[in-house]
């Protein structure tokens, strides 16, 4: 593989709308639902050098990164643009994902998405950022084997996790008119401690609850993406947010910016992992940018990302 002298690598954010397995009982956890974001986005620029310098994060993961790829003293690395943090758009997998990319490739490395996101140490629980990087698109995972011969034992976060990265199960792309409206309130945010504080202590989640989000996925958000119903598609979304808050999965507080979506017009709506990004669903850019005409805080829409990070690269 030839190496050149620059890599730029941009990657998607991503929706989370289910983990649809956290029972185990089949001896299976996790199994992720989720949408590619084509904005706001994640750039990475790796520059071949005699010297280190990163700059526009402070992670020290990235670094880990750089010393596994042996290129720790060869490579400039700017973070371009960052996606907001611990808001429900996945900008840990994606950022650790591009900075994999861009210096392996540096590196003269041609590295599988697997084998990057081992590299990254990402997708432990859901594997939809990973796949996001890779492909774009609707995505369901395969999840994990679990149990006493599984690759998992118990449940928890992806940043507490140490399982490989899971398989794709299913990936449809879906039409360029379909766009979120996306709100980030002011609210509480769950991550690292906190987030897996809630994986402990509500896990394992009741056969009943994973069969109701097991049917929802399936029987209805599957084949609506299959048909590109958007309705459908909708009221899959609607009713995964109504299982998720039953069961405690989905912030209370969050809920009146739920409902205000499906009043404003949006087809369906939930909150993204934890939140507190709350999305609305609808069938165009125009009617997403009237949906959130009705709110006052930090928003954007954004289609969907059909095909996944950006690579380019110069001598």
């Amino acid at each position: 593989m030839n190496r050149p002298s620059k890599v730029l690598v941009s990657s998607p954010s991503r929706l989370h709308f289910c983990l649809v397995d956290l029972n185990g009982s089949l001896g299976r956890s996790d199994l992720s639902v989720g949408v590619a974001l084509e904005e706001p986005r994640c750039e990475v620029e790796a520059i071949a050098s005699s010297t280190i310098k990163i700059t526009g994060s402070s992670d020290p993961r990235i670094n880990q990164i750089l010393s596994k790829l042996n290129c720790a003293n060869n490579c400039n690395l700017p973070i371009k643009q960052n996606i907001p943090e611990h808001v429900g758009l996945g900008s840990s997998t994606q950022l650790l994902m591009a900075v994999a990319k861009a210096a392996s490739i540096i590196s003269g490395k041609n590295y599988s998405t697997l084998q990057l996101a081992e590299l990254a140490q990402r997708g432990g629980t859901s594997g939809i950022g990973v796949h996001a990087f890779a492909s774009g698109g609707f995505l369901v995972d395969a999840g994990h084997s679990f149990g006493k011969k599984g690759v998992k034992a118990s449940f928890s976060s992806s940043s507490f996790s140490s399982s490989p990265a899971p398989q794709l199960l299913a990936r449809y792309e879906l039409p360029e008119s379909w766009h979120f409206a996306c709100i980030i309130p002011d609210s509480k945010k769950f991550f690292g401690e906190k987030e897996n504080e809630i994986f402990q202590s509500k896990t394992p989640v009741s056969e009943k609850i994973t069969e109701q989000l097991s049917r929802a996925v399936l029987v209805k958000l599957m084949p609506a993406a299959v048909e590109q119903n958007a309705v459908d598609f909708g009221e899959s979304l609607n009713l995964l947010n109504q299982i998720r808050l039953a069961d405690n999965w989905a912030d209370p507080a969050l809920q009146k910016y739920v409902k205000q979506m499906i009043s404003a017009g949006a087809l369906g709506a939930g909150i993204s992992s934890f939140g507190p990004l709350v999305y609305g669903f609808t069938d165009s850019k125009n009617k997403a940018e009237k949906i959130l005409s009705e709110f006052d805080c930090t928003k954007f829409v954004s289609k969907i990302e059909n095909k996944g990070a950006r690579v380019r690269t110069s001598d």
